[in-house]
């Protein structure tokens, strides 16, 4: 005899699956509260959690007159999934605000579009935390890929500056 009941097993798992989905789609909301375009854009969030941050760009709603994305577009894109990065890697409880970003643009996306933050190193981290707690305010450098038709079309670095509220 079993220790574990396979039906309570599975409803425990559909339980975790439905939470987790429950939070994406309130930090979605959150973020088309806190950028506005991002929802106008048709971005949906699909992944933002300490292992990656992943954006999926509808195409249809970012074409230009050249049937590719255009490259404004883009780079909001990129900027909004090192935000959610950056929120996500400082346990939530921060301001953040982009300080500088750069962009390079290798090939046009001609389908809908999947940008891809994977998490800042411990180091790097643990580095911001020390800053946070001595100034006030840390740095979090990410970077983002921006994948069409499963190719890299961009890539985008952008320079964070996170903070908290004075009491």
């Amino acid at each position: 005899m079993s220790v574990f009941d396979k039906n309570d097993l599975t409803n425990q798992f559909k339980q975790a699956v439905k939470s987790l989905q429950s939070e994406l789609n309130t930090l979605q909301e959150w973020l088309y509260q806190q950028i506005p375009a991002i929802a106008l854009l048709d971005v949906q969030l699909e992944q933002a959690d300490l292992q990656a941050v992943r954006l999926r760009a509808n195409f249809t709603k970012n074409r230009n007159h050249h049937n590719t994305m255009f490259g404004g577009s883009i780079a909001l894109i990129a900027t909004a999934c090192g935000w959610i990065s950056a929120f996500v890697q400082s346990n939530y409880n921060v301001h953040i605000v982009i300080k500088k970003s750069e962009i390079d643009y290798i090939l046009p996306v001609t389908s809908d579009l999947v940008a891809l933050c994977q998490p800042v190193s411990v180091e790097e981290i643990k580095k911001c935390q020390k800053m946070l707690q001595r100034f006030g305010k840390g740095v979090l450098n990410i970077e983002c890929l921006l994948l069409s038709n499963n190719q890299l079309s961009a890539h985008w670095r952008g320079e964070f500056v996170i903070y908290s509220e004075k009491d």
